[in-house]
Protein backbone atom coordinates (compact mmCIF):
# COMPACT_ATOMS: atom_id res chain seq x y z
CA UNK A 1 0.00 0.00 0.00
CA UNK A 2 1.41 3.39 -1.05
CA UNK A 3 -0.13 6.52 0.48
CA UNK A 4 0.45 9.88 -1.17
CA UNK A 5 2.54 12.35 0.84
CA UNK A 6 0.41 15.36 -0.19
CA UNK A 7 -2.79 13.59 0.94
CA UNK A 8 -1.23 12.75 4.31
CA UNK A 9 0.37 16.17 4.93
CA UNK A 10 -2.71 18.13 3.85
CA UNK A 11 -4.96 15.98 6.06
CA UNK A 12 -2.62 16.39 9.05
CA UNK A 13 -2.53 20.21 8.82
CA UNK A 14 -6.23 20.53 8.06
CA UNK A 15 -7.17 18.33 11.02
CA UNK A 16 -5.07 20.38 13.47
CA UNK A 17 -6.49 23.74 12.38
CA UNK A 18 -10.14 22.67 12.17
CA UNK A 19 -10.08 20.97 15.57
CA UNK A 20 -8.56 23.96 17.36
CA UNK A 21 -11.10 26.35 15.86
CA UNK A 22 -13.98 24.23 17.15
CA UNK A 23 -12.54 23.18 20.55
CA UNK A 24 -15.05 25.24 22.63
CA UNK A 25 -18.02 23.51 20.97
CA UNK A 26 -16.37 20.14 21.56
CA UNK A 27 -16.10 20.84 25.30
CA UNK A 28 -19.77 21.84 25.53
CA UNK A 29 -20.84 18.82 23.46
CA UNK A 30 -18.94 16.39 25.70
CA UNK A 31 -20.40 17.92 28.87
CA UNK A 32 -23.93 17.57 27.48
CA UNK A 33 -23.42 14.00 26.29
CA UNK A 34 -22.53 12.72 29.76
CA UNK A 35 -25.49 14.40 31.50
CA UNK A 36 -27.83 11.78 32.94
CA UNK A 37 -30.02 13.90 35.21
CA UNK A 38 -31.87 17.15 34.58
CA UNK A 39 -30.89 18.49 31.20
CA UNK A 40 -28.90 21.74 31.15
CA UNK A 41 -29.04 24.14 28.23
CA UNK A 42 -26.02 25.00 26.10
CA UNK A 43 -25.87 28.44 27.71
CA UNK A 44 -25.95 26.96 31.22
CA UNK A 45 -23.11 24.57 30.40
CA UNK A 46 -21.07 27.44 28.91
CA UNK A 47 -21.56 29.53 32.03
CA UNK A 48 -20.61 26.63 34.29
CA UNK A 49 -17.39 25.88 32.37
CA UNK A 50 -16.43 29.56 32.26
CA UNK A 51 -17.13 30.05 35.97
CA UNK A 52 -15.06 27.01 36.91
CA UNK A 53 -12.07 27.43 34.59
CA UNK A 54 -12.42 30.63 32.59
CA UNK A 55 -12.00 30.84 28.84
CA UNK A 56 -9.12 28.32 28.98
CA UNK A 57 -11.63 25.71 30.11
CA UNK A 58 -13.15 25.63 26.64
CA UNK A 59 -9.79 24.53 25.23
CA UNK A 60 -9.06 21.93 27.91
CA UNK A 61 -7.82 18.75 26.26
CA UNK A 62 -7.35 20.44 22.88
CA UNK A 63 -3.68 19.44 22.59
CA UNK A 64 -4.65 15.80 23.06
CA UNK A 65 -7.49 16.30 20.62
CA UNK A 66 -5.09 17.67 17.99
CA UNK A 67 -2.60 14.86 18.64
CA UNK A 68 -5.48 12.44 18.01
CA UNK A 69 -7.30 14.22 15.19
CA UNK A 70 -4.33 15.33 13.07
CA UNK A 71 -3.01 11.82 12.30
CA UNK A 72 -6.57 10.50 12.09
CA UNK A 73 -7.45 13.16 9.52
CA UNK A 74 -4.23 12.47 7.63
CA UNK A 75 -4.91 8.74 7.56
CA UNK A 76 -8.56 9.20 6.58
CA UNK A 77 -7.84 11.38 3.57
CA UNK A 78 -4.84 9.34 2.43
CA UNK A 79 -6.72 6.05 2.82
CA UNK A 80 -9.87 7.45 1.19
CA UNK A 81 -7.86 8.43 -1.87
CA UNK A 82 -6.16 5.02 -1.87
CA UNK A 83 -9.41 3.03 -1.61
CA UNK A 84 -11.08 5.16 -4.29
CA UNK A 85 -8.31 4.02 -6.63
CA UNK A 86 -8.09 0.33 -5.70
CA UNK A 87 -11.79 -0.50 -5.32
CA UNK A 88 -13.26 -1.87 -8.58
CA UNK A 89 -15.02 0.61 -10.85
CA UNK A 90 -18.06 0.23 -13.09
CA UNK A 91 -15.80 -0.71 -15.99
CA UNK A 92 -14.65 -3.85 -14.14
CA UNK A 93 -16.65 -7.07 -14.35
CA UNK A 94 -17.39 -6.86 -10.59
CA UNK A 95 -17.29 -3.09 -10.40
CA UNK A 96 -19.09 -0.84 -7.93
CA UNK A 97 -21.43 2.01 -8.69
CA UNK A 98 -19.73 5.40 -7.99
CA UNK A 99 -21.92 6.05 -4.95
CA UNK A 100 -21.31 2.64 -3.39
CA UNK A 101 -17.61 2.97 -4.16
CA UNK A 102 -17.42 6.28 -2.28
CA UNK A 103 -19.39 4.78 0.64
CA UNK A 104 -17.06 1.76 0.86
CA UNK A 105 -13.93 3.91 0.54
CA UNK A 106 -15.13 6.22 3.32
CA UNK A 107 -16.13 3.32 5.57
CA UNK A 108 -12.82 1.46 5.15
CA UNK A 109 -10.77 4.64 5.63
CA UNK A 110 -12.85 5.70 8.65
CA UNK A 111 -12.62 2.33 10.41
CA UNK A 112 -8.88 1.97 9.77
CA UNK A 113 -7.97 5.53 10.84
CA UNK A 114 -10.15 5.33 13.97
CA UNK A 115 -8.81 1.97 15.08
CA UNK A 116 -5.16 3.00 14.71
CA UNK A 117 -5.44 6.09 16.92
CA UNK A 118 -8.32 5.00 19.19
CA UNK A 119 -6.43 4.80 22.54
CA UNK A 120 -6.15 8.61 22.43
CA UNK A 121 -9.95 8.96 22.30
CA UNK A 122 -10.77 8.03 25.94
CA UNK A 123 -7.72 10.03 27.09
CA UNK A 124 -8.98 13.08 25.19
CA UNK A 125 -12.49 12.69 26.60
CA UNK A 126 -11.28 12.39 30.21
CA UNK A 127 -8.88 15.34 29.86
CA UNK A 128 -11.67 17.46 28.36
CA UNK A 129 -14.09 17.10 31.28
CA UNK A 130 -11.76 16.39 34.23
CA UNK A 131 -11.45 18.98 37.04
CA UNK A 132 -8.38 21.16 36.66
CA UNK A 133 -5.29 19.47 38.10
CA UNK A 134 -6.61 15.92 38.14
CA UNK A 135 -4.20 14.85 35.41
CA UNK A 136 -0.68 16.11 34.77
CA UNK A 137 -1.01 15.55 31.03
CA UNK A 138 -1.64 13.00 28.32
CA UNK A 139 0.73 10.32 29.67
CA UNK A 140 -0.48 10.71 33.26
CA UNK A 141 -4.11 10.41 32.15
CA UNK A 142 -3.28 7.29 30.15
CA UNK A 143 -1.42 5.76 33.10
CA UNK A 144 -4.33 6.40 35.46
CA UNK A 145 -6.84 4.92 33.03
CA UNK A 146 -4.72 1.77 32.62
CA UNK A 147 -4.15 1.53 36.38
CA UNK A 148 -7.88 1.76 37.12
CA UNK A 149 -9.23 -0.34 34.25
CA UNK A 150 -6.34 -2.12 32.58
CA UNK A 151 -5.43 -1.83 28.92
CA UNK A 152 -9.10 -2.33 28.07
CA UNK A 153 -9.77 1.14 29.44
CA UNK A 154 -7.97 2.62 26.43
CA UNK A 155 -10.40 0.82 24.11
CA UNK A 156 -13.56 1.53 26.08
CA UNK A 157 -16.28 2.46 23.61
CA UNK A 158 -14.34 1.19 20.58
CA UNK A 159 -17.22 -1.06 19.41
CA UNK A 160 -19.82 1.72 18.99
CA UNK A 161 -17.12 3.99 17.57
CA UNK A 162 -16.16 1.56 14.83
CA UNK A 163 -19.83 0.73 14.24
CA UNK A 164 -20.49 4.46 13.91
CA UNK A 165 -17.75 4.76 11.29
CA UNK A 166 -19.87 2.75 8.86
CA UNK A 167 -22.79 5.21 8.67
CA UNK A 168 -20.68 8.30 9.44
CA UNK A 169 -17.55 8.00 7.30
CA UNK A 170 -19.37 6.15 4.54
CA UNK A 171 -22.26 8.63 4.35
CA UNK A 172 -19.90 11.60 4.65
CA UNK A 173 -17.67 10.60 1.73
CA UNK A 174 -20.63 9.46 -0.37
CA UNK A 175 -22.42 12.79 0.09
CA UNK A 176 -19.22 14.82 -0.33
CA UNK A 177 -18.18 13.11 -3.57
CA UNK A 178 -21.73 13.38 -4.93
CA UNK A 179 -21.96 17.10 -4.13
CA UNK A 180 -18.49 17.74 -5.57
CA UNK A 181 -19.39 15.93 -8.78
CA UNK A 182 -22.68 17.85 -9.03
CA UNK A 183 -20.97 21.22 -8.49
CA UNK A 184 -18.31 20.44 -11.08
CA UNK A 185 -21.08 19.66 -13.56
CA UNK A 186 -22.22 23.31 -13.39
CA UNK A 187 -18.84 24.76 -14.37
CA UNK A 188 -15.73 24.21 -16.44
CA UNK A 189 -13.20 24.13 -13.60
CA UNK A 190 -11.63 20.84 -12.53
CA UNK A 191 -10.84 22.33 -9.09
CA UNK A 192 -13.73 23.86 -7.16
CA UNK A 193 -13.37 27.10 -5.16
CA UNK A 194 -12.52 26.62 -1.50
CA UNK A 195 -15.90 28.01 -0.38
CA UNK A 196 -17.65 25.36 -2.49
CA UNK A 197 -15.58 22.60 -0.88
CA UNK A 198 -16.51 24.10 2.51
CA UNK A 199 -20.24 24.00 1.71
CA UNK A 200 -20.01 20.44 0.38
CA UNK A 201 -18.16 19.39 3.54
CA UNK A 202 -20.70 21.15 5.78
CA UNK A 203 -23.70 19.47 4.15
CA UNK A 204 -22.16 15.99 3.95
CA UNK A 205 -20.86 16.07 7.54
CA UNK A 206 -24.18 17.30 8.96
CA UNK A 207 -26.02 14.43 7.28
CA UNK A 208 -23.45 11.88 8.45
CA UNK A 209 -23.55 13.21 12.02
CA UNK A 210 -27.33 12.92 12.30
CA UNK A 211 -27.22 9.33 11.02
CA UNK A 212 -24.49 8.15 13.42
CA UNK A 213 -25.00 10.35 16.51
CA UNK A 214 -26.69 7.79 18.83
CA UNK A 215 -23.58 5.60 18.65
CA UNK A 216 -21.43 8.59 19.59
CA UNK A 217 -23.49 9.14 22.74
CA UNK A 218 -23.05 5.48 23.72
CA UNK A 219 -19.30 5.70 23.08
CA UNK A 220 -18.84 8.84 25.18
CA UNK A 221 -20.79 7.46 28.13
CA UNK A 222 -18.82 4.22 28.07
CA UNK A 223 -15.55 6.17 28.03
CA UNK A 224 -16.49 8.41 30.96
CA UNK A 225 -18.68 6.21 33.17
CA UNK A 226 -17.43 2.80 32.03
CA UNK A 227 -17.92 -0.42 33.96
CA UNK A 228 -19.33 1.35 37.01
CA UNK A 229 -22.52 2.15 35.08
CA UNK A 230 -22.70 -0.16 32.06
CA UNK A 231 -21.67 -3.70 31.13
CA UNK A 232 -21.20 -2.85 27.46
CA UNK A 233 -22.55 -0.91 24.46
CA UNK A 234 -25.87 -2.79 24.35
CA UNK A 235 -26.45 -2.22 28.08
CA UNK A 236 -25.60 1.47 27.73
CA UNK A 237 -28.02 1.81 24.80
CA UNK A 238 -30.81 0.02 26.69
CA UNK A 239 -30.41 2.02 29.91
CA UNK A 240 -30.22 5.32 28.04
CA UNK A 241 -33.51 4.64 26.24
CA UNK A 242 -35.15 3.29 29.43
CA UNK A 243 -34.25 6.29 31.60
CA UNK A 244 -34.27 9.11 29.07
CA UNK A 245 -36.22 7.90 26.07
CA UNK A 246 -35.03 8.17 22.50
CA UNK A 247 -34.17 11.83 23.15
CA UNK A 248 -31.33 10.60 25.35
CA UNK A 249 -29.59 9.22 22.26
CA UNK A 250 -29.60 12.70 20.73
CA UNK A 251 -28.38 14.54 23.79
CA UNK A 252 -25.85 17.20 22.83
CA UNK A 253 -26.51 16.90 19.09
CA UNK A 254 -27.03 20.68 18.78
CA UNK A 255 -23.56 21.74 20.01
CA UNK A 256 -22.06 18.68 18.35
CA UNK A 257 -23.42 19.75 14.96
CA UNK A 258 -22.26 23.29 15.72
CA UNK A 259 -18.78 21.89 16.35
CA UNK A 260 -18.37 18.83 14.15
CA UNK A 261 -20.05 19.98 10.94
CA UNK A 262 -18.04 23.24 10.62
CA UNK A 263 -14.89 21.40 11.74
CA UNK A 264 -15.36 18.78 9.04
CA UNK A 265 -16.22 21.48 6.50
CA UNK A 266 -13.02 23.40 7.34
CA UNK A 267 -11.16 20.09 7.26
CA UNK A 268 -12.38 19.24 3.75
CA UNK A 269 -11.86 22.77 2.41
CA UNK A 270 -8.36 23.08 3.87
CA UNK A 271 -7.49 19.58 2.71
CA UNK A 272 -8.47 20.34 -0.90
CA UNK A 273 -6.54 23.62 -0.85
CA UNK A 274 -3.44 22.26 0.90
CA UNK A 275 -3.31 19.08 -1.17
CA UNK A 276 -3.16 21.09 -4.37
CA UNK A 277 -0.64 23.52 -2.88
CA UNK A 278 1.60 20.82 -1.40
CA UNK A 279 1.23 18.67 -4.50
CA UNK A 280 2.29 21.56 -6.73
CA UNK A 281 5.24 22.34 -4.50
CA UNK A 282 6.22 18.67 -4.20
CA UNK A 283 6.26 18.29 -7.98
CA UNK A 284 8.46 21.37 -8.48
Amino acid sequence: MVLRFDDFAAGFLAGSVSRTLTAPADRVKTEMQIQTGARQSVLTVCRRVRAAQGVKGFFQGNLTNCIKVAPQSALFFALSDYFRKVLPTESDSRGLQPGLRSFCAGTLAGVASQLIIYPLEPIKTCLTIAPHGRYDGILDCGRQLVREGGTRALFRGVAPTLAGCVPYAGTQLLAYDTLQKTCKGFGTHTRLPTITSFCCGLASSSLAMIVSYPLMVVRTRLQVQGASQYTGPADCLRKTVEHEGLRGLLRGIGPNLAKAAPAAAVNFALYEFLRDSIGGFWRC
